[in-house]
């Protein structure tokens, strides 16, 4: 059942964005607003056509009426079609909207002169117009049709004070049925319009989080390798060395930089080296715990850090192992390539407690490590004696 329901709400959308521009369907929230708008003309229209099909079944008018009536359907589902023309061609809602409320209001005024003037029961219809702003256009709009609707109304009190002879083209004893029609067909479109916006709102709430998630990932994330970025890195090196102070524990802190990377760059171009980069991350996320935390800090840099360490021995067997998996050959536009690692480390709290620290004898020991040629350094203070 619940697929069904999917299904169908995937087709309805389907419908609705056939109406919208596409350029419209790349901003979330322009999206929204447009699919209420739609959603709105088409449950209006869908209420104009019942009334129209069940009326003559219903009710009694005359046949100057009858016409009158047609008349006004007819302008009614103009004005919808001419709200989904303007809004498919140009994307500008808000003239949609307003050419969509424009007809409600002229239609639904100016019947009331025919339907018996201050008692007309097309009058309810009018109320539609705030609310209906409301949804396409916010405060501002639901106020001017909000005033609208009462300058008509004001109006034709004005004209019953002033004796004016409103035509009556429902007979006598169909009034009462015809105020009840309205009344439905106007609680229908309310119920329509608002099942509608909390939908679509409930959606829309999904749209904005699911991008803000998004925001937060990219801002927090290396675009490339979809790694913790510095800031990040920063952020969990603070984690670290809260958790290892409140548990007495130790951390391993591992700087890694890519020797030769600048070459294979330039040799086979930066879309081989962003290949590059992808396949060292993989390899690095492969060789580490979950609990550790691995961030890329620079352009062929990255660093990792190892929670919960038990001696420099586990660090030291770690290191060697992240060296040959970086090591190993890799294909790259059809060129077999190799690459080094220079490794530098650093343990907390037995090289410094201080974070900034902490790093750059990580950042000394993985010089060394380069200028050595050796796949790994531990910090040590005979380093730079």
């Amino acid at each position: 059942m619940l697929q069904l329901i999917d299904r169908f709400k995937e087709i309805w959308l389907f419908i609705l964005d056939l109406f919208i521009p596409q350029v419209q369907a790349l901003d979330g929230e322009a999206l929204y607003r447009d699919r209420i708008l739609v959603n709105i003309n088409f449950a209006i229209l869908f209420i104009v056509i019942t009334i129209g099909i069940l009326i003559p079944y219903l009710i009694s008018i005359t046949s100057a009426g009858a016409k009158i009536a047609n008349i006004l359907i007819i302008l009614l589902m103009s004005g919808i079609s001419l709200s989904l023309a303007v809004l498919r061609i140009t994307g500008q809602s808000l003239i949609a909207a307003n050419i969509l409320l424009t007809v409600i209001w002229a239609v639904f005024f100016f019947s009331s002169f025919y339907f018996g003037g201050a008692l007309a029961p097309t009058l309810p219809a009018l109320f539609l117009l705030p609310l209906i702003a409301a949804m396409l256009g916010g405060t501002r709009l639901s106020v001017v049709w909000t005033v609208m609707m009462i300058m008509s109304l004001l109006v034709l009190f004005y004209l019953v004070k002033t004796g004016y002879q409103f035509e009556q083209i429902i007979i006598n004893e169909n009034f009462s049925t015809a105020w009840i029609i309205i009344l439905l067909a106007v609680g229908v479109v309310i119920s329509s319009v608002v099942t509608i916006y909390a939908a679509l709102n409930r959606s829309l709430r999904k749209v904005l989080s699911k991008k803000n998630e998004l925001l937060e990932f990219l801002a927090s994330h290396d675009p490339l390798t979809k790694l913790p970025n510095r800031r990040n890195f920063y952020h969990h090196l603070d984690i670290a060395s809260k958790r290892a102070r409140r548990y007495e524990q130790r951390f391993g802190l591992l700087m890694i930089d890519l020797n030769g990377f600048k070459g294979i760059n330039d040799t086979y171009g930066h879309r081989a080296g962003d290949l590059l980069l992808l396949n060292i991350a993989t390899r690095l996320r492969l060789s580490v715990r979950q609990t550790d935390m691995i961030a890329r800090i620079g352009g062929d840099e990255f660093v990792i850090i190892l929670d919960n360490i038990d001696s420099e021995e586990q660090v030291g067997a770690v290191a060697k192992k992240l060296f040959k998996k970086i090591e190993k050959p890799m294909l790259l536009q059809q060129a077999t390539v190799e690459l080094k690692a220079s490794i530098g480390a650093a343990i907390y709290p037995d090289h410094g407690c201080d974070l900034q620290s902490l790093q750059e004898k990580a950042d000394k020991a993985m010089y060394v490590s380069k200028s050595r040629t050796e796949p790994y350094v531990l910090w040590e203070e005979q380093l730079f004696a």
